[in-house]
């Protein structure tokens, strides 16, 4: 089963040099990964970080990293959907506008998420007035502040657009 993960490598706390990438597809089983790498991985969920501590191999390549301990941060992307959130202290009918132009534009500029189903959302502590449902007739979720918790305020029968 084939992965599109994220991660970041840390030694003593520090990121170094080629221990990063983004969209990175790997495929369970490969040996791909310095051992130890994959296994931590099961289990994982999409759209889970998970950090976890390898050791490099005495007789890896690059002479800084043999035999030392690294941490590395993964993130399991979900492979199919993805949520762009537009967040505003207080969300007006011009932002919803400009944000719609730029979902529209997204996976031009993103062409790594061509192949997802690119949702968006709006999220704000308070709405103009009639924001909200101009939000919700536009295909978009509608993220509310309540309490110090974010909610979801479209009801059961929304229907998101799809970009």
């Amino acid at each position: 089963m084939t992965h599109d993960i994220d991660f970041e490598g840390f030694l003593e706390g520090e990121a170094f040099e080629g221990g990063k990438a983004e969209g990175f597809d790997l495929k369970l089983g490969s040996k791909q990964f310095i051992p130890g790498f994959e296994d931590q991985m099961t289990g994982m969920k999409k759209g889970e970080k998970k950090r976890i501590t390898i050791k490099f191999p005495d007789n890896y390549q690059a002479e800084n990293l043999r035999g030392k301990n690294a941490e590395f941060d993964i993130f399991l992307e979900n492979d199919a959907e993805l949520v762009v959130i537009e967040v505003k202290t207080t969300v007006k009918k011009e932002d919803v506008d400009y944000f719609l132009e730029k979902l529209m534009r997204f996976k031009e500029w993103f062409p790594r998420y061509m192949r997802y189903k690119v949702y968006g959302a709006v999220a704000g502590i308070s709405f103009e007035e009639g924001v909200d449902r101009y939000a919700y007739r536009c295909g978009l979720f509608v993220l509310r502040s309540e309490g110090g918790i974010i909610c979801i305020a479209n009801d059961p029968k929304f229907r998101p657009r799809v970009w």
